[in-house]
């Protein structure tokens, strides 16, 4: 039987295009996806021990204490107790209160409710103020409040 050239050509190009679909198939099947990192998670801080005592001048007896997870390395927490207004914890001289292994605890006044922000190193906490941020944004990363059970 004789085939004529047109029709061998037309084999080849089949059998061609076969090859290509086959290996590019084969090719996507065995290509690394590219992998989309996971979106870091949110700062986290909690309260978990309020002291019971009523506003003053005396530090507290219990410490206030919580929890912290996801905070940026150079973040820094705020506390904020209030009295006839809200007082930064544990003075005013010393605004701010470290953490460490996911764990906080500071010396506080009593109060009759507390705030802890979670804040950026940039944030300027005020001595006494009427109100405090109600919202996480900008320097604020995290945030809890809770009133003591009395």
């Amino acid at each position: 039987m004789i085939v004529s050239s047109s029709r061998r050509r037309f084999v080849r190009i089949v059998i061609a295009l076969a090859l290509a679909v086959f290996s590019g198939a084969l090719l996507a099947q065995t290509s690394p996806k590219k992998k989309i990192p996971p979106k870091p998670a949110a700062p986290k801080i909690k309260i978990t021990q309020m002291p019971l005592a009523a506003p003053g001048e005396q530090i507290a007896e219990k410490n206030i204490e919580g929890t912290v997870s996801d905070a940026p390395k150079d973040s820094r927490i705020v506390i904020y107790a209030l009295g006839d207004r809200r007082y930064v914890q544990p003075w005013a001289d010393h605004p701010f209160t470290s953490y460490s292994r996911g764990k906080w605890s500071a010396e506080t006044h009593g109060g009759y409710e507390f705030v802890v922000l979670l804040v950026k190193p940039s944030y300027k906490p005020e001595a006494t103020t009427s109100s405090v941020p109600d919202k996480v944004g900008g320097e604020i990363l995290a945030m809890d409040r809770g009133k003591p059970k009395r």
